[in-house]
């Protein structure tokens, strides 16, 4: 079964603003397991366009953007229904890259709810579809 992304507004979305973490992931929404502990995440998404995302588990928190970038990690909406999340990439020289640069992570959202948002990775890495549970309820 293929999920279609849904029509956002842009280039911010107030619906998709909040503290989202990862709760089921699989190929495909028939199919959803339980994210295991060590692969969970978290999204917040702010009403200034600001972000940040998380792993949650000790083994990963290494991949934590670094705190000395120049700009924030950012994020936007468009209205075929893609969220991305710009996040900021530190001078890599033995790769040429310099300055700082800012590295996309794009996903469809396939639904948005008060507690819930479904996204799929689709269009930046096959095909996982995770759903996100919203974790900061008494706002919303």
């Amino acid at each position: 079964m293929e999920a279609q992304p849904i029509h956002l507004r842009t280039p911010i979305d107030p619906a998709l603003t909040g503290i989202w973490r990862s709760e089921v992931s699989g190929t495909d929404l028939t199919d959803l397991s339980p994210v295991e502990p060590r692969f969970m995440e978290e999204i917040i998404l702010r009403g200034d366009g600001t972000a940040d995302l998380r792993w949650l588990s000790p083994e990963l928190k290494s991949l934590a953007c670094n705190s000395d970038a120049p700009f924030p990690i950012i994020w936007e909406t468009s209205s075929d229904g893609m969220l991305s999340i710009y996040l900021p990439i530190a001078p890599m020289p033995e790769y040429e890259i310099v300055d700082w640069i800012q590295d996309a992570i794009r996903y469809d959202v396939l639904s948005i709810m008060p507690e819930a948002m479904t996204l799929s990775d689709r269009r930046y890495d096959g095909e996982s579809i995770t759903v996100f549970r919203r974790q900061n309820k008494s706002t919303h």
